[in-house]
């Protein structure tokens, strides 16, 4: 029997900024950067085979849309860039200038399901 629902098939990983996250096992990845309203910030990705090299910059295919886009002010208080990179391990950034705004990593499309 196919399993319709997502969350079996999905798992949130919480974002450290500059702490490579393994990909491996899932197809796709958007990452949610989200602010309070008081915040400003942007992100930075950088990806590799390895988490020690997962400092190569990406080809602006390897996102969704430009990563320039993605950022939250006081009037835009969260966005999303999908990561359609190859690469096993992706390495986020926050650059900030107010607030802490925080990012998740949505992992979707597992290989394997359930996800615990």
């Amino acid at each position: 029997m196919a399993m319709k629902d997502l969350a079996s098939h999905m798992k949130v990983v919480p974002v450290t900024s500059g702490t490579p996250i393994d990909i491996q096992g899932f197809n796709s990845v958007t990452f949610v950067l989200e602010g309070d309203g008081t915040n400003e910030a942007s992100l930075a990705i950088t990806h590799g085979d390895t988490d020690s090299t997962a400092t190569e910059e990406l080809e602006p295919l390897d996102l969704t849309k430009p990563i320039a886009e993605v950022k939250v002010t006081a009037s835009a208080k969260s966005a999303k860039v999908g990561y359609i990179g190859s690469r096993q391990f992706v390495k986020v950034e926050v650059t900030k200038s107010a607030g802490t705004p925080t990012v998740h990593a949505v992992l979707m499309r597992a290989n394997l399901v359930p996800v615990e």
